[in-house]
């Protein structure tokens, strides 16, 4: 969805700085970005990726948002292999995992 790009670059509703910064570091969105669910968009009139006026801020509907990502993620998958060539941070590993014996 275009949208995402757009709000990105949106100094109000920046979403890596609002959205992403947030979640680190806060767990929740901040500045000018809300989270809400399907069930209370619906009552509310809320839409996802349309800012509320009433609250001036972005809504983001967590379902369809999850969504969105899921696509993002199934999209960015086969292009890793060729990505992680021209940038060595992607062939290092994330998370180490250690196998524990129990005693």
């Amino acid at each position: 969805d275009p949208r995402y790009k757009t709000f990105n670059d949106s100094p109000d509703y920046c979403l890596y700085k609002h959205l992403r910064c947030g979640m680190a570091h806060l767990l929740r969105p901040q500045g000018k970005v809300a989270f809400t669910n399907r069930e209370q968009a619906l009552k509310d009139g809320n839409a996802h990726l349309v800012v509320n006026p009433q609250i001036d801020k972005l809504v983001l509907v967590a379902e369809r948002f999850s969504d969105d990502f899921a696509t993002a993620c199934r999209a960015l998958i086969p292009q890793l292999p060729e990505l992680a060539k021209r940038h060595p941070k992607l062939n290092e590993p994330y998370l180490m995992l250690h196998s524990f014996e129990q005693q």
